[in-house]
């Protein structure tokens, strides 16, 4: 299953991304983050969206199987990005 780190995914992308997880057990787990086909490509899609690659992006969004489930992982995202940024934040201002 290809995902973000088949594309040189930083870690300043990665942090968008990780969910539970630091960005140093985000990067030691590696595809092994994504479950599913779905979650993948919507990272993919948004990998390349942030990269500003719009037709690239749709192409991963395109290749979400189950558009019902869209609008989950969309929002699962959104929550996953407010925690990781919130936490990248306070990591950064103990260093």
């Amino acid at each position: 299953m290809e995902t973000i780190f088949d594309h040189n995914v930083t870690p300043e992308e990665l942090v968008r991304f990780v969910g539970p997880y630091s960005v140093e057990e985000a990067f030691s787990k590696g595809p092994a983050m994504y479950t599913n086909e779905n979650d993948a490509n919507y990272a993919l899609g948004i990998l390349f969206s942030m990269r500003g690659d719009k037709e690239k992006a749709q192409i991963y969004f395109d290749r979400i199987k189950n558009k019902r489930i869209t609008n989950t992982i969309m929002a699962r995202f959104s929550i996953n990005i407010s925690i990781s940024q919130r936490l990248f934040v306070i990591l950064q201002s103990n260093r």
